[in-house]
């Protein structure tokens, strides 16, 4: 029987050190660390190095304990879908590679790091949101879990609703709150999956998070930026109260992830990708969440 190789997924502050810690302890796993690693070779994890010669070493020591028949949980932050694939396609071979999508709310995630011996500066850790893509099989997973901070209370959608119904997206083109905009999608979507309305509700949360009056380059502007917002969106829809099933969560926040992809993906060789990357099934999803979202200005 092949070992199992457990990727945990999730940004700084998270707590996924902790969750290896704590449920895996065991010499049945070996814990595979970027931050031990980083201890090892500068003597200090908060000095990043050489982000090359860490995850050499995380790779090789990954692959040589599958091997063996060891079970290993790669602890990281593993947040985009290039990062994970550079180590799930050398562990495929070996093992059962399983996602763990560690989903904490942001204020816990900013307590527990300001409780850490290593702080991380907050807004690395928002960079860190802004990077997240939900994974999916496609990548080389057998399984995806989606587990929760045992220590956090999640917010439930009905207040983070309430939040995006008084938000002003200050945007010139959109003449609604964040909440009225996304409960219009909602009602548009053509659709009876269940997952897939709610994630029309919340497919804009991130812009609570996200929302700037600079470009990129750092240029003041009047219409406010929402740089990443699937992304923190998508990653924080999962750290709130579960009302559906685990695997339409993950669903949910899939397409919550990507539902800007339509908009850049205008030829047929972008449009194979991303099938490829999401099945032809999610993809179609997606097209009906990019409708309903059209529709809703």
């Amino acid at each position: 029987m092949k070992p199992n190789f457990f990727m945990l997924i999730g940004p700084a502050g998270c707590g996924k050190s902790t969750f290896a810690d704590s449920f895996w302890s065991s010499d049945k796993y070996e814990i595979v660390s970027s931050d031990e690693i980083r201890e090892e070779l500068y003597d200090d994890a908060a000095i990043q190095g050489n982000p090359r010669d860490v995850f050499e070493i995380m790779h090789s020591r990954t692959i040589k304990y599958l091997e063996e028949g060891t079970h290993v949980i790669y602890d990281a932050t593993n947040l985009t879908y290039k990062n994970r694939k550079s180590i799930l396609d050398k562990a495929t071979p070996f093992s059962r590679c399983v996602g763990v999508v560690v989903a904490t709310p942001l204020d816990t995630i900013l307590e527990q790091n300001r409780s850490r011996e290593r702080v991380v500066p907050e807004d690395v850790i928002m960079r860190q949101l802004c990077q997240f893509e939900m994974p999916t099989l496609s990548e080389g997973f057998n399984a995806i879990r989606v587990i929760h901070n045992t220590n956090a209370a999640l917010p439930s959608a009905f207040d983070e609703f309430l939040k995006m119904c008084q938000f002003d997206q200050h945007n010139s083109h959109h003449s609604m709150s964040l909440g009225d905009h996304c409960a219009a999608a909602y009602k548009a979507i053509k659709t009876d999956e269940k997952w897939l309305k709610r994630a029309a509700l919340f497919h804009d949360y991130g812009k609570l998070y996200t929302q700037t009056f600079h470009t990129m380059k750092g240029e003041k502007t009047e219409d406010a930026h929402y740089y990443g917002h699937p992304n923190v969106g998508s990653y924080l829809c999962l750290s709130m109260e579960p009302l559906l099933e685990d695997v339409e969560m993950q669903r949910m926040a899939t397409v919550i992830c990507y539902h800007m992809q339509p908009y850049f993906s205008k030829t047929e060789k972008s449009i194979k990708k991303w099938k490829t990357r999401l099945g032809e099934e999610m993809w179609k999803q997606l097209m009906l969440l990019h409708e309903g979202d059209k529709n809703a200005h």
